[in-house]
């Protein structure tokens, strides 16, 4: 499947992968494993006995979006990346995710391929959507869930938010994909960062062929997250109807046990900074 608009952009974007990349400042490696939605890319990382943590990017950030968050865990974790399948990044998509059933299925597989029985798991933004679906389907697979920066799943998203993605999608001018970040980061994510750059292309560049839409989880849904759960959110994230504070309060009726934290006068997209304080957060979290 073509991902990008042409030849020239794919190469562009490759680049700004391979400068993200540089970012996370430990050894990787790359691995392609099967499925039947095609072959995901991952990026490996940390000692080979560490106990694995599998890591899902939000919608266009790519494997490579964690870099400021990896120094740390990657001390004693064995770091799987995925680049979603059917999105820009390495992955080889053959067939695109269409519902939440589908996002549980190929990360199920993927795992499988990787001959991962159980893990711990983190989301961002759309990634945080898929992460908890697998979660509440799939439980036994999981050991720690954390959610960064959701898109909708524990809250309604913002119709607002829904105008401006599908206005920057269908209207790539170079004014308004700079707004639309700007407006997402809250102004902290600067032009010249390689994520930055990354998402420019990404959004202006690339074709969204994923049909896959993050909801709100019913309480149902949430409630069966019975195992130990830590939503990250940004104190300014617009994403959802709710504010942060009310959010947690929500949460907190219907998983009793589930820890946030919030990150002072971040936005949706998160900076270097607030990824390296996220990545703080993960690892005593896990620990």
């Amino acid at each position: 499947m073509k991902l990008f608009k042409s030849k020239k952009s794919e190469i562009e974007f490759q680049k700004a992968y391979d400068n993200l990349l540089e970012d996370w400042g430990v050894e990787t490696q790359s691995q392609w494993v099967r499925s039947e939605f095609g072959e995901t890319h991952i990026i490996v990382t940390g000692p080979d006995n560490g106990k694995p943590l599998v890591l899902l990017p939000g919608a266009q950030g790519t494997a490579a979006m964690w870099g400021p968050a990896i120094s740390k865990l990657s001390n004693s974790r064995r770091i799987y990346s995925f680049d979603l399948i059917d999105q820009v990044g390495r992955s080889r998509p053959e067939r695109i995710l269409t519902s939440p059933k589908d996002c549980v299925e190929w990360i199920e597989q993927t795992l499988d391929a990787l001959n991962l029985s159980k893990v711990d798991i983190v989301g961002n933004s759309l990634g945080s959507f898929m992460v908890a679906s697998f979660a509440s389907r799939r439980p036994e697979r999981v050991n720690k869930v954390i959610l960064t920066a959701p898109a909708a799943t524990v809250a309604n998203i913002s119709f607002l938010y829904i105008f401006q993605v599908i206005l920057t999608l269908m209207m790539p001018f170079k004014g308004l994909t700079k707004r639309f970040l700007n407006s997402s980061s809250q102004g902290n994510v600067k032009s010249s960062s390689p994520l930055y750059k990354l998402l420019y292309l990404a959004m202006s560049e690339s074709k969204v062929i994923s049909k896959v839409v993050p909801r709100l989880l019913s309480d149902k849904e949430l409630s069966t997250l019975s195992m130990p759960f830590l939503l990250i959110l940004g104190e300014k994230d617009k994403v959802n109807k709710a504010k942060a504070l009310n959010i947690h309060k929500k949460l907190l009726q219907l998983v009793p046990s589930a820890e946030c934290k919030i990150l002072p006068n971040a936005g949706h997209l998160w900076n270097r900074e607030q990824f390296r304080d996220s990545g703080q957060l993960i690892e005593e979290f896990l620990n």
